[in-house]
């Protein structure tokens, strides 16, 4: 293996734990929901918002996040998209008011939706030319474990 190839593999075991931490991270969201309930006192309805605002957020920043990608490597990308999870689980962590749960929430998504599959995928097709179906199939397997 030349150090190229050695470099590419390195930057594609990066992206498994990256996709991992961010997505394993978005799968548990309903974990949250009884503590929420019990904290905080809203009702089930409130509560369930939170994960379908993150999800909306998601799908609405994917066109954005694929303008970035048009003007912008993909590291790049991801790594903002990746700082803006950070950012939102950081201000969820302090809020005390649904609205400010919810806006952290919406900022998670946004993030998500920077950090996604469409970045990885430049990643890839970047890197690798001829292994990229099985390093797709090496990388999808990060999507199981993360929602254990």
């Amino acid at each position: 293996m030349n150090p190229r190839e050695r470099q590419a593999w390195l930057i594609a075991a990066s992206l498994f734990v990256s996709l991992f931490f961010l997505w394993g991270s978005y799968s548990t969201a309903t974990v949250f929901v009884g503590a929420l309930l019990n904290a905080f006192g809203w009702s089930h309805a409130r509560v369930s918002l939170i994960p379908g605002a993150i999800a909306l957020a998601l799908g609405c920043s994917g066109p954005i996040a694929g303008w970035l990608l048009d003007r912008f490597e993909g590291h790049i990308v991801m790594g903002g998209g990746a700082a803006l999870v950070g950012v939102g689980y950081i201000a969820a962590s302090r809020a005390s008011t649904f609205t400010e749960l919810l806006v952290a929430n919406l900022i998670v998504g946004v993030g998500l939706g920077a950090s996604s599959w469409m970045p990885a995928t430049v990643v890839i097709a970047n890197w690798f030319g001829e292994r990229r179906g099985r390093l797709w199939a090496w990388l999808l397997q990060e999507w199981s474990p993360a929602e254990w």
